[in-house]
């Protein structure tokens, strides 16, 4: 929601993202890679926009934290992802799409910004048939 034009490096491939809670009291950053398919849409996104807006939302304000919830509950009200409750479940998805694919812990806590083991744990679902194929893979 704070993403502004030159947080996004699309010849580099990372965008930098402004963080609110990390440090109470003080915004932290942190970088993550983006997928090509990402970096793609954002470039023709970012082509729409000011330069000094922020590319998601009104322009000069950075969006309320209820539009994009209020947005997704839109989207979603007549299909098949309806139970979802927000956008937020697709942070939990993000993170055990990685470690379904055995990216290391200490890469997906940069990308995420986890820094104690009660966020891991809180974070950490494996798909069950990830889980079960751990199982037979160690003990047939």
């Amino acid at each position: 929601m704070r993403v502004k034009p030159e947080d996004v490096d699309l010849d580099g491939g990372i965008v930098t993202i402004r963080e609110k809670k990390r440090k109470r009291g003080r915004r932290t950053t942190r970088r993550v890679p983006l997928s090509d398919r990402l970096a793609e849409v954002l470039k023709g996104w970012m082509g729409e926009r000011d330069s000094d807006a922020y590319l998601f939302g009104p322009g000069q304000r950075v969006l309320s934290t209820q539009t994009p919830q209020k947005a997704f509950r839109r989207a979603v009200k007549n299909s098949v992802w309806k139970f979802m409750k927000g956008w937020h479940v697709l942070r939990h998805s993000f993170i055990s799409a990685l470690a379904s694919k055995g990216v290391d812990q200490r890469i997906i806590d940069d990308f995420v910004g986890h820094q104690t083991e009660e966020q891991r744990r809180r974070y950490r679902h494996l798909y069950p048939s990830t889980q079960a194929e751990a199982i037979k893979g160690v003990f047939g």
